[in-house]
């Protein structure tokens, strides 16, 4: 029925849309064109926060549909507040990064590769501002809770925070 068809879509609807602009706003990204990206990823923002809570209303907050759009919520915000460190935003970028570290830290455990991105991001916008001894800090966690996360020591995910821990110490 039509209902059902509009109840489907606002539920799922605003998921999509998200995707579809954190797509190009990586696009754009891999490009250099930070600046243009950046609408995109606050259009992904916006689509994730809505379709966060449609999910909560319409599943309850413990359902994994809730679960799945709280932690696509933490990745926006996480790749927002990249973008804007990397244009020299550097205050919203770090307020971004903190709230999306709580939102990992709120569904994961310490020892996981997620958070260690997400610690990653935050030691990034000290990074950009020239705060090496806070990036390193930020970046000696997101190390350890990647190595306690039992990674293989061939991990992409494991290198990229050791190189972003070496980079803050040349």
């Amino acid at each position: 029925s039509q209902l059902r068809q509009t109840e489907a879509w606002a539920v799922w609807g605003f998921g999509v849309l998200q995707n579809g602009s954190a797509y190009d706003a990586a696009f754009l990204e891999r490009q250099g064109r930070h600046a243009e990206a950046e609408p995109k990823r606050r259009t992904a923002l916006s689509y994730a926060e809505k379709d966060y809570e449609l999910k909560i209303q319409h599943y309850g907050a413990g359902h994994q549909y809730a679960r799945g759009a709280a932690r696509s919520l933490a990745v926006v915000r996480r790749s927002l507040a990249r973008n804007l460190a990397t244009q020299g935003k550097y205050g919203e970028a770090e307020i971004l990064a903190r709230q999306g570290f709580q939102d990992v830290l709120a569904m994961s455990a310490f020892s996981t590769t997620v958070v260690g991105s997400a610690l990653g991001v935050v030691g990034l916008t000290r990074f950009q501002q020239g705060d090496l001894a806070g990036a390193e800090k930020y970046y000696r966690y997101a190390l350890a809770a990647v190595e306690s996360s039992g990674v293989a020591r061939h991990s992409t995910n494991l290198a990229a925070r050791r190189a972003a821990l070496a980079n803050a110490q040349l």
